[in-house]
């Protein structure tokens, strides 16, 4: 395969210019970037001759998305913009602020991700709603795939949802930088910062975890001893049980244990109403099953 360098009629090679992303859709390739401190869209239906188009934005573009004949490019301090063509675009109100990094189709939903764990969707580019991501570190990427929305981002963050309104946290075992996810061929890839690639294992149906507690409101004291329940099935001999929790800003180890269905833990003193235990079994150097709490629960400092 051979890559040749095609031109616009911007000055694309100028170091006040760059462009982040590229997709094609409704017979016209758009790419997105910026130019001399505003957004750029340049628009080709060959790739060979491309075209600068008017966005009136002055913020900077991230990433671009197609879905259900409608492009979605989102950037800088909120910024979405919309077009059926690829020629005339629309500015829409995020209702944020926080830069904008990635966006993503699927369901009969738009989904768009950006800094600070932002999370927008929508069902039809024109009016947004803000999701609780359970996350503050910001978010780049979002894909569909199997029915499942998949974000990625800093420290590792993977999230899950079924419709991009409500979304789990998944570890990575990876507490970097993740910027893109894709899948293909039966597997899902992530990338990220350091040249890191991480796949994802199939799970196979006859083995599994599930939480008992902490499954969603409780509250537990910090200092106590509390014990983490699970039921298991199918696990690997030899394996272990990996534990850890969310203490409401980033994710923390706490054991690999062999018992089969609990683990005593001794609260740590760090007061939070968002926390999460996720476990996963790990054997044969993969992780075979893994579940996490279903809703939050509360560490509080004892009076």
């Amino acid at each position: 395969m051979l890559f040749k360098e095609d031109t616009s009629d911007s000055s694309t090679s100028s170091s006040d210019n760059a462009l982040n992303a590229v997709i094609y859709g409704s017979n016209i390739f758009v790419a997105v970037g910026y130019t001399k401190g505003s957004g750029m869209i340049l628009t080709s239906p060959d790739g060979v001759t491309w075209t600068q188009r008017t966005s009136d934005s002055p913020a900077w573009f991230n990433a671009v998305g197609y879905g259900n004949n409608t492009f979605v490019v989102v950037g800088d301090k909120g910024t979405i913009l919309t077009s059926y063509d690829g020629v005339t675009w629309t500015n829409r109100t995020s209702g944020v602020s926080e830069g904008l990094r990635g966006t993503g189709y699927g369901n009969n939903t738009f989904v768009v991700v950006g800094d600070k764990g932002t999370i927008l969707t929508s069902p039809d580019t024109v009016t947004w709603t803000r999701r609780t991501s359970g996350t503050s570190d910001s978010l780049y990427a979002v894909s569909y795939v199997g029915n499942t929305f998949i974000a990625v981002g800093d420290n590792g963050t993977i999230l899950t949802s079924s419709d991009g309104a409500t979304w789990s946290r998944r570890i990575s075992g990876y507490y970097e930088g993740l910027r893109a996810v894709s899948y293909g061929n039966g597997t899902l890839i992530a990338v990220g910062e350091g040249g890191t690639i991480l796949q994802s294992d199939k799970l196979d149906s006859s083995v599994s975890l599930k939480i008992a507690s902490p499954n969603g409101g409780e509250t537990w004291l910090a200092g106590s001893s509390q014990t983490i329940k699970w039921q298991s099935s199918g696990l690997t001999p030899g394996g272990y049980v990996y534990v850890f929790y969310y203490d409401g800003s980033a994710w923390q180890y706490v054991a690999a244990t062999p018992d089969k269905t609990s683990y005593t833990w001794q609260i740590p003193h760090t007061p939070t109403s968002g926390a999460y235990v996720w476990i996963g079994s790990w054997a044969n150097d993969k992780w075979e099953a893994a579940d996490i709490s279903d809703g939050a629960f509360t560490i509080s400092i004892p009076r």
